[in-house]
């Protein structure tokens, strides 16, 4: 029987976000054609949650992201290792 607390409304399974991916910071840069999900992201250590990321984003802290045919959002690596050589260029 499975327990009713890992399943969400959807009958999918619930995985924090950033537990899955083993991307990092490195792989943005190196992989600039690649797109790259919120998992990816949260796993690089960006975000710590969906809600925070979307803040970021509607904050402007955080490029939009794409929305694909599938209705996912991702990242271009490209857009992503630009944003980070913009910080460590404001902070020095």
């Amino acid at each position: 029987m499975a327990d009713r607390n890992t399943n969400t409304p959807l009958g999918r399974r619930y995985r924090p976000l950033g537990t899955v991916s083993s991307t990092t910071v490195a792989d943005f840069r190196t992989k600039p054609d690649c797109l790259f999900s919120a998992e990816d992201i949260a796993a690089a250590g960006i975000v710590g949650s969906r809600s925070g990321l979307r803040r970021a984003i509607q904050n402007g802290k955080f490029p939009h992201p794409i929305r694909l045919p599938s209705g996912r959002l991702a990242w271009r690596g490209a857009v992503v290792a630009a944003w980070f050589d913009k910080l460590e260029n404001e902070n020095g």
